[in-house]
């Protein structure tokens, strides 16, 4: 069970294969919001991603709440795919799925990484 106290949170739940997953894994990483064509975008790829778990290709169910945006990865609806490589898997949401909750352009972002999870959320 994962417990959002924030009030904004992009949530990325995603189910691994990784034999070198580690269940006591927890990174944390800072981003900033960032502008596509005037709209706020989030932006991560590479290793970050792939040290935890995260495939290039993967598909994922994409959920919209009044404060979080949610992907899940076991779910029979898939509604978006992990852009990139399984080398460099790449994670864009942009316009106005992040107005709709409340982000704009140069909000930080604090992105939780742990057991195949993702939590994107306000700084």
């Amino acid at each position: 069970m994962l417990v959002i106290i924030k009030n904004i949170c992009i949530i990325l739940r995603i189910e691994t294969n990784n034999t070198n997953e580690r269940n006591d894994m927890h990174n944390t990483k800072f981003l900033n919001v960032g502008e596509n064509r005037g709209k706020p975008r989030v932006w991560i790829e590479g290793n970050f991603l792939k040290d935890n778990g995260i495939i290039g290709g993967s598909k994922v169910e994409l959920i919209i709440t009044d404060n979080c945006i949610n992907l899940f990865s076991d779910t029979d609806k898939p509604n978006k795919k992990i852009s990139g490589s399984p080398e460099r898997p790449i994670i864009d949401i942009s316009g106005a799925k992040l107005t709709k909750i409340g982000l704009k352009v140069g909000d930080k972002i604090e992105v939780i990484a742990k057991n195949g999870v993702l939590v994107f959320r306000k700084a």
